[in-house]
């Protein structure tokens, strides 16, 4: 009983935390696809950048700001 407390009281933040900041919600409709395609690649190497244990939060935040700033450089469709 202990474990199951231990474990919700630990694991559950952590993973509630871990999809605060993605990419999914940014609306990427009316941008070029290859820059957005370029701007993901970025994305996708910030993210395996960061430390494999501990909490990742500022490092998804971080990756997810450099998201927004890329593709809001690239040209409209």
């Amino acid at each position: 009983m202990e474990n199951i407390l231990r474990f919700i009281l630990i694991f559950l933040p952590m993973a509630m935390l871990s999809g605060c900041y993605s990419i999914r919600d940014i609306d990427t409709r009316r941008i070029e696809p290859n820059c957005v395609r370029e701007c993901t690649v970025s994305y996708s190497t910030c993210i395996n950048g960061g430390p494999t244990f501990g909490f990742k939060t500022e490092i998804l935040k971080a990756c997810q700001d450099a998201f927004v700033v890329c593709t809001g450089t690239c040209p409209s469709r």
